[in-house]
């Protein structure tokens, strides 16, 4: 039986990802404040930053973008399997580290927990596209060219730096 405790922590980790409370602080400590709330919620679930994330893939990690179809139509860090894909055959991908992202590290968060359960090495990539987008990496389009649109899942996250375009439609369906 989940303790008071735990019942507090989950309630808190809610709280702390309303916009109206993250409104008034700049995107780095609304990333960082995302990251905590994270971290109790979950905190049996590796998180890494986009700088661990890069060398994680040059060892053999994989993205997997556990973000909507209407998110994913309009772009995806290059090289993602689609977090269904993962979920249709999950025994080919143990043995490797699977690096979740969303928008801002929440649902990715619960994804890679989910999947932890079921054996698999998931890791949460911390800002998720946000913060891909703030280290100034490169997005694909779906025809597979390059893009700076980003799809924000509302436009109240919409914490892109300059020189990308934060999308919000289609609206995301939860």
């Amino acid at each position: 039986m989940p303790s008071v405790f735990d019942h507090a922590r989950r309630q808190g980790a809610k709280l702390l990802l309303l916009p109206s409370v993250l409104g008034p602080w700049g995107t780095s400590t609304r990333l960082a404040m995302v990251e905590r709330s994270i971290r109790l919620k979950h905190p049996g679930v590796p998180s890494v930053d986009v700088e661990q994330a890069r060398t994680l893939i040059d060892a053999g990690a994989l993205w997997v973008d556990v973000r909507t179809e209407a998110e994913r139509s309009v772009s995806r860090i290059p090289g993602a399997v689609d977090g269904e894909t993962v979920l249709a055959d999950p025994r080919s991908f143990r043995g490797k580290v699977l690096l979740a992202y969303c928008t801002i590290g929440v649902r990715s968060a619960d994804w890679a927990a989910a999947r932890r359960v079921d054996g698999l090495d998931a890791r949460n990539v911390q800002g998720s596209v946000i913060a891909w987008a703030r280290a100034g990496e490169h997005f694909m389009a779906p025809d597979g060219g390059p893009t700076t649109r980003v799809h924000t899942w509302s436009h109240r996250f919409d914490w892109l730096p300059d020189g990308y375009e934060g999308v919000s439609d289609p609206p995301v369906r939860t």
